[in-house]
């Protein structure tokens, strides 16, 4: 049996540093320890929503689809600065935990609704299952 191939519609954002490219955006990049520690959800979160602003979808206008330059390329200031603004609006960080799953979720859920997307997050798996 061969396995599901799956691929993104649409070219994932890069980050550019100097004169090299990532895909998507490096907790160990961040001035803050904690969040370089710390900063996986709101670096994943961020990376979803660079990748959602390249496709001009949103219903509010963001600074987030102003930032990225033609090639989906946005530079490495300007993702830590928006990675910054998530942090202080949507997704906290706490020092020496990092970032809850609900505080993900629910973090998200409010970026959807405060720029209006049609997107909504949640866990994969129910209370039920889970234990199955």
């Amino acid at each position: 049996m061969t396995e599901p191939h799956y691929a993104l519609s649409h070219p994932f954002p890069k980050v550019a540093d100097g004169n090299s490219l990532s895909y998507g955006g490096n907790q160990g990049k961040f001035e803050k320890h904690y969040v370089q520690q710390g900063g996986c959800g709101l670096v994943g979160a961020a990376n979803l929503i660079f990748y959602l602003a390249a496709q001009g979808i949103y219903g509010k206008r963001t600074e987030l689809e102003k930032l990225l330059q033609p090639e989906c390329v946005v530079s490495l200031e300007a993702f830590n600065r928006s990675c910054e603004q998530l942090r202080t609006r949507f997704l906290p960080v706490f020092p020496k935990l990092g970032m809850n799953g609900f505080s993900l979720v629910l973090g998200l859920n409010l970026y959807f609704l405060r720029y209006g997307l049609p997107y909504r997050a949640f866990w994969g798996i129910r209370g039920k299952k889970l234990w199955q």
